[in-house]
């Protein structure tokens, strides 16, 4: 009995699809019958839901863009006003701040390959 039911079950689930068609059908049959024509133009809920929600979505990454379009604007003006100020010259291969660098590069990769051994 358990085993039947089961099946079913699964069957109805299965053919649930052709069943509201069929129920569909039968109704839009009978409201032409009783003279209701049903109109062309009318959507299923869930299309108008669907556009609602891609103009909800579309508003929401509108209202980002702009948000995003205005910092971009004001990392520009900050830019245009303090790029003088972090402008720092390359100093020359030859100079001292560059030899120890080189020093100090070396002496840790010495430490390095010290403590490996």
């Amino acid at each position: 009995m358990r085993a039947a039911l089961w099946v079913l079950g699964y069957l109805l689930v299965m053919c649930l699809p052709w069943l509201l068609a069929a129920v569909s059908s039968w109704r839009r049959g009978r409201r032409r019958q009783r003279g209701v024509a049903p109109k062309r133009d009318t959507h299923p809920v869930f299309f108008r839901r669907s556009r609602e929600w891609v103009a909800r979505e579309e508003a929401v990454l509108a209202a980002r863009l702009a948000v995003i379009k205005e910092a971009e604007g004001v990392v520009r003006a900050a830019d245009a006003r303090l790029s003088p100020l972090y402008e720092t010259p390359v100093p020359p291969g030859d100079s001292p701040v560059v030899r120890t660098a080189e020093v100090i590069v070396e002496a840790e990769h010495a430490r390095v390959v010290s403590e490996e051994i």
